[in-house]
């Protein structure tokens, strides 16, 4: 009998004893009981049967190795901030590092983004100096890569507009989210670089100032033509372009605008000394000054008896051709009999 209260006794020490271990590594683990799940199906339920200097490590792994961005919270400090920089690295989730402390997450960032030690300097400066940094890299290496990490939108986008002006790279421009810069840096690379094809990635009307300025300094009327609502710098632009290259057909394409058609065919008519060009010139007085331009010219009085609207100016171009040249008849010819008498008072001296 007394050897088998013996045994009970010792059973209940030990089972005693398998409890305090029990109920002491329980404490231990405790310590972290936020940190570990209590599922036992949970991924992190091995760390609770390592010592209690091992579960952060354990932790650390486990987190990392499921790509658990949820499972760094359990960590602390340093810890987490290498959790995190190891995931978001492996994940190529740039979010991740705003969970990092500000005195790492530069480092994260840049570890993400594979750029070189300056990125990591630009993020570890104050928040307002770091769009600056990123400025001044991006306009300093000609690189719209350094622009993108611009937080300020105005900043940002001037940083795109002044590279793609320097690189003369127009894609640069669709990097600016500013309607207005946008469009406004095509056109002026477009201008710079002369190339129509830009304007035609434009929409709004710096589209139709952006094929008036290339169709003018490319002597291109097609390029005018595709101003197609505006008709009046359509016309300018006819205008300009026909002048320069003296060519009446471009006249011709002026559109519902009779007084710069007229001006410009008889730009040309004086130009080329072609009468004939006068002919197509629709206001009588335009018309009628060209006559007396070319028949002064060409010394040519018959021309200017097509002036009819106007005895005074088909006098005056009769006393310009009777002076310049002695031509008593053209001085006959004169109506006006004190513009006559002047006139052949001027021969009879001259003569």
């Amino acid at each position: 009998m007394q050897n088998i209260f013996l045994l009970v006794l010792i059973a209940l020490l030990m089972l005693g004893c398998t409890e305090n271990n029990g109920s002491s590594k329980n404490q231990t683990f405790g310590k972290n009981t936020s940190i570990v799940s209590a599922n036992a199906t949970d991924a992190y339920s091995f760390c609770k049967l390592l010592e209690d200097e091992y579960v952060m490590d354990c932790l650390f792994d486990k987190a990392i190795e499921i790509r658990d961005e949820f499972g760094c919270d359990r960590l602390n400090g340093s810890q987490k901030d290498r959790c995190l920089i190891e995931i978001a690295n492996s994940s190529r989730k740039l979010s991740l590092c705003d969970k990092v402390s500000s005195i790492n997450r530069g480092k994260c960032r840049s570890v993400l983004e594979g750029f070189d030690s300056k990125i990591f300097n630009c993020y570890n400066l104050e928040n307002a100096q770091i769009d600056e940094c990123f400025l001044n890299m991006g306009l300093k290496a000609n690189s719209s890569f350094a622009c993108q990490r611009i937080g300020n939108k105005k900043i940002k986008d001037k940083c795109a507009q002044d590279i793609a002006k320097s690189s003369g790279n127009s894609s640069v421009c669709l990097e600016i989210a500013g309607i207005g810069g946008r469009e406004k840096c095509l056109y002026e690379n477009a201008i710079m670089l002369d190339l129509p094809s830009i304007c035609d990635g434009i929409d709004s009307p710096l589209e139709n100032q952006c094929n008036f300025e290339l169709g003018i300094l490319a002597n291109d009327e097609n390029l005018c033509s595709k101003i197609t609502d505006d008709r009046n710098l359509m016309n300018a632009c006819f205008l300009k372009v026909a002048k320069i290259k003296i060519s009446p057909p471009i006249c011709a394409r002026i559109d519902a605008n009779e007084s710069l058609r007229d001006e410009c065919f008889g730009t040309i008519a004086r130009l080329n000394r072609n009468q004939d060009l006068c002919y197509k010139i629709s206001a009588n007085a335009t018309r009628e000054d060209c006559y007396r331009f070319i028949a002064a010219k060409d010394s040519n009085q018959t021309l200017c008896f097509e002036i009819i609207s106007s005895a005074r100016t088909r006098d005056l171009c009769l006393y310009d051709i009777a002076v310049s040249t002695g031509n008593y008849t053209a001085c006959v010819n004169v109506n006006d009999l004190f513009l006559k008498k002047g006139c052949l008072a001027y021969i009879s001296g001259g003569n």
